[in-house]
């Protein structure tokens, strides 16, 4: 659902943009933020808290989901709105190659998932909610799950074998734009062999472990200055990803236990390929 202000809205945007483009683009996020599109760089930045002081975020419904991996996987209502709701407008009028293209959700806590754009549209809907229906009066959120503020990605249905499925709390900034630009320092452009082990790396680690400073900032940096492969051999590497407790106590790293063997060690190729591309900007 969407209100009347938000498509005035994103109909106001794009004719800016396309009625100034030739005479002036923006020069900082802080203004495609706010827009919402940067034509400059063909990505889509919808800034959520900003969106949501100005009254033109779309109307809020509550929500039914059949299972949260955050509430125990219990059935849970939330008040939110679905994302696609959110981006369509904008899509009608900027074109995104869905094979190519990628969502990021920017985090406060430093986390900043992907997952692939044509994943939205699939059965498996996902939504942007504000609050938890169960909170107490005049509260969003019940306690110990305020840090889930101000926004959370929910989905129709709960698929854990499936990490393309990202459930990112502390939710404030989401980014469309297509996968080599968003990790142009990371990508392999210059060997497709490593296409590959670079988008299951991109799935499952990047969340947490950038590559070159792009990615996640929970966990260490995998290539700069040393890449880890040049300090942990393959089979170390691959057994702490599948069970990190059994090399560090207390270790906050989930099991990676969704993919192959031999996947995992596409994976490793790819960080041994991007060890000879170190590059900070």
């Amino acid at each position: 659902m969407r209100t009347h202000n938000f498509l005035l809205f994103f109909g106001l945007i794009m004719a800016g943009c396309m009625s100034n483009d030739s005479k002036q683009q923006p020069n900082t996020e802080k203004e495609t933020a706010i827009a919402g599109i940067d034509t400059i760089n063909h990505q889509i930045i919808i800034d959520l808290p900003v969106l949501a002081a100005q009254g033109k975020l779309p109307l809020e419904d509550t929500i039914h989901f059949k299972r949260d991996p955050h509430f125990k996987n219990e059935e849970k209502d939330f008040i939110g709105f679905a994302l696609a709701d959110l981006l369509k407008t904008a899509f009608d009028h900027f074109h995104f190659d869905t094979a190519k293209a990628i969502v990021l959700f920017e985090c406060t806590d430093g986390y900043t998932p992907t997952t692939p754009l044509a994943l939205l549209y699939g059965k498996n809907r996902p939504y942007v909610v504000s609050a938890d229906t169960d909170a107490a009066k005049g509260k969003k959120w019940a306690p110990g799950f305020e840090k889930f503020a101000p926004f959370y990605l929910v989905w129709d249905d709960y698929l854990p074998a499936d990490h393309r499925y990202v459930y990112p709390y502390s939710l404030v900034k989401i980014k469309v734009l297509s996968i080599h630009k968003a990790f142009k320092n990371a990508y392999p452009i210059d060997n497709p062999d490593m296409v590959k082990g670079f988008m299951l790396y991109s799935q499952n680690c990047m969340k947490c472990h950038a590559i070159n400073k792009e990615g996640g900032e929970m966990g260490p940096e995998f290539n700069y200055p040393k890449n880890i492969t040049e300090y942990w051999s393959e089979a170390n590497i691959i057994a702490f990803a599948k069970n990190s407790t059994a090399f560090r106590i207390n270790s906050k790293m989930p099991p990676v236990t969704d993919l192959k063997d031999e996947e995992f060690v596409e994976i490793v190729k790819y960080l041994k390929y991007i060890s000879k591309h170190k590059v900070i900007e």
